[in-house]
């Protein structure tokens, strides 16, 4: 009897964290445009349905349309990872847009699709050479495409107005622009700060909220990579392999998503999705163990990046490799500059482990000469265990602005131009918060109807009643303080995952606890016909809780293999 109670209540423990992560990941943008462009018929692509452009209303496309390119079947993107965005393009002899009806002024990303190929009349990788700007400003000057290379651009911009415009224009004279899809997605505001820390010199960098932003790489440490299905935004995350300088110093890291603990005021789900923070690499400490003399170890990753431009680099952390808070401790740096000197994730984080994170940093044009060099290093401080880690990395060009004042502007007029988005998007989002809220809404009162139902002392009416007749009060109202301490408001008052199991097993013993846990004995839950069972009714007998504990020995702190391990070895003892 008590096993299967066990696998109850676990299941039920698993059902409450899925509701929480439920809520936690609601965002639905308000706009949301994806254009399959130079054809008429739409096509599904990881879930998402692109609609051809011929299909738009004409106010969408401007005069001259230009031509619709259908490509051959020798020169399709089949080993592009979405293949179906690439067989047609709209091809411009002269200059064109694409007007796009904005609901909520704000953030946007812009991602435009290329992929050049050849069609009945031309060949686009040889023909092509163009402009691409967006509300007025140039995001993409001069574009020559690789032939065979399928190439995916992707813009956050600042759309202050209640039209986005994305014009193309074919430069110089004689040749032609072309586009093959174009995503046109709303995203929070609050993705991004408008201040930074500033690589060289120190110092605080001001006015990214208005900037236009191009992402350069997006790269999850450790792997696997992560596609637009498994992103609320819809973004792309390369695995890092590719960009380590040398990985026989790096070990690669992971734990299930659940064991991170999303914390108020830190990263969100919009920020990266959890496979990002429950993926790591960290600095291979076994070398350093074998090593006989006092080495630094560092692990570099190298990216290509343009020089000319500033960039905006943001770093994600967690801390899923500590055993205990306090004890990573470790240097980051950007190009070579300190940026992180002995940094410590829990510091941060009020000695909380596993709390997403990330820290953004400007390099200027000036410092930005062709690849971008991020490492982490062990720290020399004398109580700091030699270790590193990191968990994803994203650099972005710096372009310029596209809403209301540029890099340069001063702090007082960037704050206005905040002020002026957010007012705009409070009255235009309320409907959409709305329906987020109706999506949500029953799964929180699920976990409030609960909750008050254990204040007032009715828990036999939250009770399956399959287990209702055989369960242990005791075993029933350590797991029911269990659940209800999951299910606190802030994730610092949620217990770790570690205490999570401790309760659980605590439980199970108070369930067998009795020579006979049959269910037939007056221990028994009441019906509520009968009796209501209060939650500050002492039910456990004389000395029971006493002998689980001593049975169970003391749990706080072991790590989550040996809690495994003792859970086991109880069990054989059965």
């Amino acid at each position: 009897m008590a096993r299967p109670v066990l696998d109850m209540l676990l299941q039920v423990a698993v059902v409450l964290s899925a509701l929480l992560a439920a809520a936690r990941a609601a965002f639905t943008p308000a706009d949301n445009y994806l254009v399959l462009c130079g054809t008429a018929a739409n096509a599904t692509v990881d879930g998402r349905t692109f609609l051809g452009d011929a299909s738009l209303p004409a106010s969408v496309l401007s005069a001259p349309r230009g031509s619709e390119a259908n490509a051959s079947a020798m020169g399709s993107a089949s080993s592009s990872d979405d293949p179906a965005l690439y067989q047609y393009a709209r091809v411009f002899a002269a200059p064109s847009s694409y007007t796009f009806a904005v609901k909520t002024p704000g953030r946007h990303f812009v991602r435009l699709h290329f992929f050049p190929f050849r069609y009945q009349s031309g060949d686009l990788a040889a023909d092509a050479r163009f402009s691409v700007s967006v509300q007025g400003l140039v995001i993409i000057d001069g574009y020559a495409p690789v032939n065979g290379t399928a190439v995916v651009r992707e813009f956050s911009v600042n759309v202050a107005g209640g039209t986005l415009a994305i014009a193309f224009t074919p430069t110089p004279t004689g040749k032609v622009a072309f586009v093959n899809a174009i995503e046109v997605v709303s995203h929070p505001d609050n993705l991004f700060a408008d201040t930074a820390q500033k690589v060289n010199p120190m110092g605080q960098y001001t006015g990214l909220s208005t900037q236009a932003l191009e992402t350069v790489h997006r790269v999850n440490m450790g792997s696997p990579k992560i596609t637009p299905r498994n992103d609320t935004l819809g973004r792309t995350w390369l695995p890092d392999e590719s960009f380590l300088v040398d990985s026989s110093v790096t070990v690669h890291r992971d734990v299930p998503p659940l064991t991170l603990r999303w914390t108020a005021g830190f990263a969100t789900a919009e920020t990266a999705p959890d496979m990002v923070y429950a993926t790591a690499t960290e600095i291979n400490t076994t070398l350093m163990s074998a090593s006989t003399i006092s080495v630094q170890f560092n692990m570099t990753w190298k990216l290509q990046a343009t020089p000319g431009s500033a960039y905006l680099l943001r770093l994600h952390f967690c801390d899923i490799v500590s055993k205990a808070a306090n004890v990573l401790v470790f240097n980051v740096y950007v190009g070579g500059w300190a940026v992180l000197p002995d940094y410590e994730i829990s510091r941060d984080t009020y000695g909380i482990q596993a709390v997403p994170l990330y820290k953004d940093f400007v390099l200027s044009a000036k410092d930005a000469k062709g690849n971008i060099t991020v490492s982490i290093g062990t720290s020399t401080l004398g109580n700091a265990d030699p270790d590193g880690v990191l968990n994803g990395l994203e650099i972005m060009r710096m372009i310029g602005s596209t809403g209301g004042g540029g890099a340069a502007s001063s702090q007082s007029g960037s704050k206005k131009t905040t002020i002026a988005i957010v007012a705009g998007s409070a009255v235009a989002g309320a409907t959409v918060m709305m329906a987020v809220a109706l999506i949500v809404l029953t799964m929180v009162n699920l976990a409030e109807w609960a909750t008050q139902r254990l204040k007032n002392g009715e828990l036999d009416s939250i009770v399956d009643q399959r287990i209702a007749v055989s369960i242990r009060p005791e075993s029933l109202k350590k797991f029911v303080d269990t659940a209800e301490k999951c299910l606190a408001e802030y994730g610092v008052e949620r217990p770790a995952m570690g205490d999570v199991l401790w309760c659980l097993e605590f439980a199970l013993q108070l369930q067998e606890a009795s020579p006979d846990s049959s269910g037939t004995d007056s221990t028994q839950l009441v019906p509520r016909s009968a009796s209501r069972f209060h939650r500050n009714q002492s039910t456990v007998s004389d000395g029971t809780e006493a002998t689980v504990s001593a049975n169970l020995g003391d749990l706080d702190g072991m790590s989550m293999t040996r809690v495994f391990s003792k859970m086991i070895k109880s069990e054989e003892a059965r």
